[in-house]
């Protein structure tokens, strides 16, 4: 027969399945990402990460013909749905992104004819626009990664441990659970 606090073993049950709901959560989006990089690396040399994160985020929370998507069958609540669609529709990024594909930031025929179009325009100067527009590319591409990462921070923002390290500001005590309450601190500051 074992002896023991059973509230505390309940409570502490409760707690690793809530850590590893939220790890899990975590898993599923990290590889939503690694998909959309793969993607990327396997058309226009990577060069379109941007597009690719937006896709393959798009297809995690789409619904099925059920009405379920594979975000809602994998735990993410409302909130976090809701900031990976906000992430698909880009907002201020999608001028970014128009831009740098005007100025031929893809390469290919586009970066043919805007160095054309750019040379007609703007004489020898106008050879340069292709690497502005890759520059610009990659501008979003770096802001896109930045943003799925932040999606990843608020994930684990629901995780009981980072619920009990919010009120502990200044009394972190690892990497790891810094990392935890930045997230978390961060989170609570989009919502707000």
């Amino acid at each position: 027969m074992l002896k023991g606090d059973a509230a505390a073993l309940a409570k502490t049950a409760a707690e690793a399945r809530g850590n590893y709901a939220a790890a899990a959560r975590h898993e599923a989006f990290a590889n939503v990402i690694a998909r959309a990089e793969l993607n990327a690396a396997r058309s226009n040399s990577g060069a379109n990460v941007e597009n690719s994160l937006r896709g393959e985020v798009k297809n995690f929370i789409r619904p099925d013909n059920r009405g379920a998507s594979e975000a809602s069958r994998s735990g993410f609540n409302d909130a976090e749905i809701a900031l990976m669609e906000k992430f698909v529709r880009g907002g201020a990024g999608n001028t970014q992104r128009i831009v740098g594909n005007l100025l031929g930031g893809g390469g290919g025929l586009g970066a043919t004819a805007a160095t054309v179009a750019g040379h007609t325009l703007a004489g020898p100067a106008g050879f340069a626009a292709p690497a502005v527009g890759a520059a610009i590319k990659g501008f979003g591409n770096a802001g896109a990664m930045r943003k799925a990462q932040n999606i990843l921070d608020v994930i684990l923002t629901r995780s009981p441990r980072a619920q009990q390290l919010a009120p502990q500001v200044g009394a972190v005590s690892s990497p790891r659970d810094a990392a935890l309450l930045s997230a978390l601190q961060a989170a609570q500051a989009q919502t707000k």
